[in-house]
């Protein structure tokens, strides 16, 4: 009867033991295929994470790209105006200089005209003033000359 009990018992504590083992195995199991599952969807959450990440970057750069390159376009039409402006004042001031040579040679050229002149009709006054002067002396000669004949 005690041979009996111990192998029920015996039994009964292998048959407890398989079915632990199995709950094991099949707890065992189904962890695997939870972590697996939770390491597929970390994957695929971190792949998807990384392209929204690479669309957004390209998207920036883009932008930067165009930023940069109206600001670029900006700067060269600043300079091409500021070198077209610059380059009609120039323009200007060498007109302008150009016109008061111009009036400065021309006014140059009538007062020396006219000293010209002036000295001319001087000089002619002089010529007409010496030569009444010879005559007068001539005359008053020939009256000197006359009286003591």
């Amino acid at each position: 009867k005690e041979e009996k009990a111990k192998t029920e018992k015996k039994e009964k504590d292998e048959k407890a033991a398989k079915e632990k083992k199995e709950r094991d195995e099949k707890a065992a199991i189904e962890k695997k295929e939870r972590d697996d599952k939770a390491a597929i969807e970390k994957r695929e959450k971190d792949e998807k994470a990384a392209k929204e990440k690479k669309v957004r970057d390209e998207k920036a750069a883009i932008e930067k790209k165009e930023r940069d390159e109206k600001v670029a376009i900006e700067k060269r039409e600043k300079d091409e105006k500021a070198a077209k402006d610059k380059k009609e004042k120039d323009e200007q001031a060498a007109i302008a200089k150009k016109e008061r040579a111009e009036k400065a040679k021309q006014e140059k050229k009538e007062k020396d005209e006219k000293a010209a002149k002036d000295k001319k009709e001087k000089d002619e006054q002089a010529a007409i003033a010496k030569k009444e002067r010879a005559e007068k002396a001539k005359q008053e000669k020939k009256e000197k000359d006359e009286k003591a004949a």
